[in-house]
């Protein structure tokens, strides 16, 4: 029996989606998609005429809990009507920032293909740190990276449908200074991870637009790092689902 495979994409930028349109095309020669929405993010000047295919459902958010927030908003407005077997989540750095290198693409296509429905699976490109990870509870040392990855309707299950927890934002406080932009409540593992990644651009594994936090750019890094919480969040709540039924 074929398995249905449905797209949730997102868009931030117009100038982006030229490029992130030809991405989708390579996609979907790869992987019949039965039913795509595409989640217009915030800006008024991304489009509606999707190069790589005209039957896209284009729904509108307003950016709230970043990528999450966005793919959440697509993911309801696809299961309110449907129930695919996987669900793929792109957003539009695909294209610009990165790219569906053939090695994922073919990952992809072989779990599609090949994993029984009934086991929970999540797939992706795989990001390791070298130590563990605590998360509200939630254990884990390697994730699957959010830019792009798909997950199966037993995986979607055991989520209870939520790949976005609203809790998980308030991890956050946002404040200026480092010890006022995490919360009481974040581990000191991944206050390490945050700080290392986001805080400190004399590093090389740093994001690219690493800085230290000034009143200035306070809210740029909590939303970006709320989006990190909840990239580690999917994998690790699936992680700590299924040890604990096996």
């Amino acid at each position: 029996m074929s398995k249905s495979v449905a797209l949730v994409s997102v868009h931030y930028y117009p100038d982006y989606q030229g490029r992130n349109a030809k991405q989708i095309a390579r996609l979907k020669k790869r992987i019949a998609v039965s039913r795509h929405v595409g989640v217009l993010n915030g800006s008024r000047d991304l489009t509606r005429d999707h190069p790589s295919d005209s039957g896209v459902e284009w729904v509108t958010h307003d950016n709230d809990g970043m990528e999450f927030g966005a793919y959440q908003r697509g993911l309801d407005t696809l299961l309110a009507s449907s129930s695919p077997d996987w669900v793929i989540f792109l957003n539009d750095t695909i294209g610009t920032h990165d790219f569906l290198h053939e090695v994922g693409l073919r990952k992809l296509v072989h779990q599609i293909k090949h994993r029984a429905s009934e086991v929970p699976v999540i797939t992706g490109y795989v990001h390791l740190s070298e130590y563990s990870i605590e998360l509200r509870g939630w254990y884990g040392c390697r994730w699957v990276r959010s830019h792009f990855f798909a997950i199966n309707r037993a995986a979607l299950s055991a989520l209870g449908n939520q790949i976005r927890l609203r809790a998980t934002d308030a991890l956050i406080a946002g404040g200026s200074t480092e010890d006022t932009f995490f919360s009481a409540a974040v581990s000191q593992s991944l206050r390490g991870c945050l700080t290392s990644h986001l805080l400190r651009p004399e590093l090389r594994s740093r994001w690219y637009r690493a800085a230290r936090l000034t009143p200035d750019n306070c809210d740029l890094f909590a939303r970006k790092a709320r989006s990190l919480l909840h990239e580690f969040s999917i994998t690790f709540r699936l992680g700590s689902l299924l040890s604990s039924t096996s």
